[in-house]
């Protein structure tokens, strides 16, 4: 069996409340974090063990985007940003793999500037239920 590689892995971008459909092309580096709150649910009867439940999850994807004259993607993060709405992604670790499809505010973006490098974005998207609930895929 192969090893899934980072270069085959594939975000989408479009229109919240819908499943994203246009690839970010000019991303280099994505992660994607999925945190479950930690419940302590210890009391007498566990026997002197800790006994933990798990809670709300927590999606959170980062990710470098360098910028390119005419990009729409980097113009829609841009946007949904600045407007404060949400923007649809769909982050696979493959075409066609495994993921997570809903729709994310964009809470940061670090702009660098390097003298030999081209400008990039270092975005930060977190989970949002508004418009609909994200759905693993």
């Amino acid at each position: 069996m192969a090893y899934l590689l980072g270069k085959d892995a594939k975000i989408y971008y479009g229109t919240a409340g819908t499943t994203a459909a246009t690839e970010l092309v000019e991303v280099s580096d994505v992660t994607y974090d999925d945190d479950t709150a930690e419940i302590d649910c210890t009391t007498r009867a566990s026997g002197g063990f800790k006994s933990t439940e798990t809670g709300f999850s927590d999606i959170t994807l980062t990710f470098t985007i360098k910028v390119k004259s005419g990009d729409t993607g980097v113009a829609a993060i841009l946007t949904a940003k600045q407007a404060k709405t949400a923007i649809a992604l769909l982050c696979l670790d493959s075409s066609g793999g495994a993921g997570i499809d809903g729709d994310f505010k964009i809470t940061k973006m670090s702009r660098k500037e390097g003298l030999e490098d081209p400008v990039t974005y270092d975005c930060t998207a977190k989970v949002n239920t508004a418009t609909r609930l994200p759905v693993y895929v």
